[in-house]
């Protein structure tokens, strides 16, 4: 067979094969909007959350102290809790401020999005790990109520004891800050390439259909995560009890 004719006929047969369409200027500036105000919802959500959940536990340390009231120790413990779970309090509720700040609509959209780049990059990642620490204080609280109950006290801790809880306690927190920081990082690199495509003109239908797929396999991750969290609380705790 003739090269040339191999060629020419190859050319031919991949000028047939479907392309991505490019975008118009007015649908980037639209998707990339989207996708800037989503990511921040986003952000202000998984604060929000937090601040229930770190409410919750708040209000649940007090009570503890009341059905503890005979047992100074724990009362203490759970008074401390209670002080740091406010604290805490204080800051995620300053982060949700400063998060909706980020959306300053009197600004152009490639500002708004250095300005979210940059601080997300520079303070949000605080809130994460703020918000890994109500693993902790969630497995801690839960254990001083499921002894209550089954037992009306909590026996003094052997050296055993302590290995354990301390371990449940400390992979609840670095599980936690692992799955956030994940997610984190996606959702920042989302906003890098939201700014690229914004200056390089360059997204088209395959970009969409990648970020749509790259949802799916975090929101994938984070579920295997907590499954496996959840698997790992119950194996330790069986040999707390």
């Amino acid at each position: 067979m003739n090269l040339d004719n191999y060629i020419s006929a190859w050319k031919q047969q991949y000028q047939k094969l479907p392309r991505h369409a490019t975008l118009t200027e007015r649908e980037i500036m639209t998707f990339i909007e989207q996708q800037s105000t989503g990511i921040t919802a986003s952000f202000r959500k998984g604060i929000l959350v937090d601040f229930y959940l770190k409410s919750f536990l708040m209000l649940a340390s007090f009570f503890l102290i009341f059905l503890f009231k005979e047992d100074l120790t724990v009362m203490g413990v759970n008074g401390l809790l209670a002080s740091i779970t406010g604290l805490l309090l204080f800051f995620q509720y300053k982060f949700y401020r400063d998060v909706a700040a980020t959306e300053n609509t009197t600004a152009g959209l490639r500002e708004v999005l250095k300005t979210k780049i940059d601080y997300f990059n520079k303070e949000y990642i605080k809130a994460i790990y703020i918000a890994a620490v109500s693993n902790p204080l969630l497995v801690t609280a839960g254990l001083m109520y499921y002894f209550y109950f089954k037992y009306g006290r909590i026996r003094p801790l052997d050296p055993e004891d302590v290995v354990v809880l301390g371990t449940m306690i400390l992979l609840s927190f670095f599980i936690a800050a692992f799955a956030h920081v994940k997610q984190y990082r996606f959702q920042i690199r989302q906003l890098e390439r939201c700014l690229h495509d914004l200056d390089e003109d360059s997204l088209n239908e395959l970009t969409v259909e990648s970020v749509k797929r790259q949802r799916l396999r975090i929101l994938i991750f984070a579920i295997i995560a907590l499954v496996c969290g959840i698997l790992v609380f119950l194996y330790l705790s069986r040999g707390w009890n």
